[in-house]
């Protein structure tokens, strides 16, 4: 059973990717979904490198988050690199929203 569902996971289907920064200290709730399922998340601030980097299902998964949207995602059948789609939300202006549909969604 367990093989079926990693060699499932192999074929990347809709990537889906939500980021929410918040303007005032940079702090960072995001994820990734594959498939359907979440993969990758990340919730904390910017990394000193500049750089959001994910926590992932498991290490042959990897997503990163640079401060313009641009997403860099590693899954076992490749890598895949996509720019992300910002807008301002929240009362004032409160937060960046970053949304991506990628690969066949």
């Amino acid at each position: 059973m367990a093989a079926a569902l990693v060699l499932a996971s192999n074929a990347l289907a809709c990537v889906e990717f939500h980021s929410k920064i918040t303007l005032v200290d940079g702090y960072n709730s995001a994820q990734l979904y594959d498939g359907g399922n979440q993969i990758c998340w990340y919730y904390g601030y910017v990394g000193g490198d500049g750089l959001y980097r994910f926590t992932c299902i498991a290490a042959n998964y990897a997503a990163i988050q640079d401060q313009n949207g641009v997403v860099q995602y590693a899954n076992p059948g490749g890598n895949y690199r996509f720019q992300a789609t910002a807008s301002v939300q929240g009362d004032g202006g409160d937060y960046l929203h970053w949304d991506a549909y990628e690969y066949g969604c």
